[in-house]
């Protein structure tokens, strides 16, 4: 599924929503959400909103597991607003205070 956001936003997005089959190798993978992203270059709080409809996104197909890979256009750090979105990990007091 590709989702076209060209007329409100130059950035892109195309999802996926997998299982593994009884039969295959990964037959242990539940429902999973993955997206291809190029995130906003100029705002953090873009990025976090683009970030956001992917996660909407993956709820309405019925999953809270997702991937994310693409062009995140941010530094990952811990305790930044786009790794608290896309890392299983909570960040510590001292890394949020970093950031």
């Amino acid at each position: 599924q590709r989702e076209d956001t060209a007329r409100s936003d130059p950035n892109r997005l195309v999802s996926a929503c997998l299982e593994g089959h009884p039969e295959s190798a990964i037959r242990h993978l539940g429902r999973t959400a993955f997206f291809s992203v190029h995130l906003d270059a100029q705002s953090e709080e873009e990025r976090v909103e683009q970030l956001r409809k992917c996660l909407e996104k993956a709820r309405a197909l019925g999953t809270r597991d997702a991937v994310f890979a693409g062009d995140m256009n941010a530094e990952c750090f811990p305790g930044s607003c786009v790794r608290a979105i896309i890392s299983p990990e909570a960040p510590s007091a001292e890394e949020m205070a970093q950031q």
